[in-house]
């Protein structure tokens, strides 16, 4: 079921204007010229100019309609490969990755192992359609 852009654009202005209004209702603390409120009426007011801007279809013009390439042979040929059912457990499987070893290693090397680790698998399934070999693009990200 597609959602025309219409109707989820109402919805991030509603969700907009729900996050601007409970922004608006924090008290400000005493002595600061920022407040808490501020974070949420900036993240509200954005989310509700976008989603008027979805709604509106503004910026429509600008996307290209996809080309559809035919396949050879009528059907795609399903994905293989030992672990490719479990692949909706890397994300949390690099969280928790992350979680344990961000304190011994650091940041950089941490995130550095996360892109080396999806792009490498990006690679696998084939969806990273780049020139170069993955490991060298990666190493720009």
């Amino acid at each position: 079921m597609r959602l025309p852009d219409r109707v989820t654009g109402l919805f991030l202005v509603g969700l907009g204007a729900a996050a601007a209004y409970g922004g608006w209702q924090l008290p400000p603390v005493p002595g600061q010229p920022v407040g808490p409120n501020v974070f949420p009426l900036v993240i509200g007011t954005g989310l509700a100019l976008c989603g008027l801007a979805i709604a509106f279809g503004i910026g429509h013009s600008f996307e290209e309609e996809e080309e559809l390439i035919p396949v050879e042979g009528g059907q795609p040929r399903p994905p293989t490969g030992k672990f490719y059912g479990l692949r909706a457990l890397l994300p949390p499987a690099l969280l928790l990755f992350y979680v344990v070893v961000a304190d011994r290693l650091g940041f950089i090397i941490t995130a550095a192992l996360i892109v080396f680790v999806t792009r490498a698998r990006s690679a696998q399934d084939g969806s990273c359609r780049c020139r170069s070999p993955c490991w060298r693009r990666s190493a720009f990200i």
